[in-house]
């Protein structure tokens, strides 16, 4: 088998790395060309390419900041099957944390496992934890639907005065698409905002800011008609709660706010 080379992501590559995102995470081509639309703004990415042909990618999300500073997120790692066990996720993730020129990364490993796969190839020597609650639905204030541009400037003030990651309105945007082709999109509700998508019965919560969250996710979920909704409260004390964010490089306070995960 040839050997690859690994380079930037170029627009021309964007036909043979969708097929290669549809098989290996399933998502739609909707949200999959949302993605690609909405690059360069989100970052960058690297590729490994053989036969003149993309074989594995990895995205480095440069659209998060911390008091001023970017943050990179690595996102969309994946390789071709024939093309695996030869180390070119670990080349690919490497290279696009270094063309993101951002001093800290960051990530959300998809399996246990792979915490220590990021922590040797990026250094993510920290993992965040969070708290997850399954909420039984129950009527209560009734949802609005809203768009990205309100989501991100509510959420900023919701935010004010407490340590935490902020995202670009294009990052919101990207969440956005997620959720909508999921069944689900952003809502307010009461004093909150969430963002959630549908997991058959079940409603996943991946951002909740604001007041009263599970009296406000009980009535998202009853309003959408799903039997529980899942909320993921994105800190506890360190050693409780499940494994969340990895992330290395610049050290971050304790009880940060990070909330919203590409998964």
């Amino acid at each position: 088998m040839p050997d690859c080379m690994i380079r930037e992501y170029e627009p021309g590559d964007r036909a043979a790395l969708t097929s290669l995102w549809k098989a290996a995470f399933g998502d739609s081509e909707d949200y999959i060309g949302a993605f690609f639309d909405l690059l360069p703004a989100l970052g960058t990415g690297a590729v490994a390419v053989a036969d003149g042909k993309p074989r594995a990618m990895a995205f480095a999300l440069s659209c998060l900041s911390f008091e001023g500073e970017r943050l990179c997120y690595i996102y969309a790692v994946a390789t071709e099957p024939e093309y695996r066990h030869r180390g070119l996720g670990a080349r690919v993730s490497r290279r696009a944390a270094e063309l993101s020129g951002c001093k800290t990364v960051s990530t959300l490993p998809a399996e246990p496992g792979l915490y220590k796969w990021y922590a040797d190839i990026l250094g993510t020597v920290r993992v965040l934890h969070c708290k997850l609650a399954e909420i039984a639905p129950e009527a209560g204030d009734k949802p609005q639907a809203i768009d990205a541009l309100e989501y991100s400037i509510r959420r900023e003030a919701l935010l004010s005065g407490r340590a935490h990651i902020e995202f670009s309105p294009d990052a919101i945007r990207l969440l956005g698409k997620l959720c909508l082709t999921c069944g689900g999109g952003l809502y307010l509700c009461g004093g909150a905002i969430l963002a959630c998508y549908c997991d058959g019965e079940s409603l996943l919560i991946r951002d909740a800011v604001g007041e009263e969250l599970e009296k406000a996710a009980a009535a998202l979920a009853f309003s959408l008609g799903k039997s529980s909704a899942l909320l993921r409260l994105p800190f506890c004390a360190p050693g409780q709660g499940s494994p969340f964010i990895a992330c290395g490089g610049k050290a971050l306070p304790e009880e940060i706010f990070w909330g919203i995960a590409f998964d």
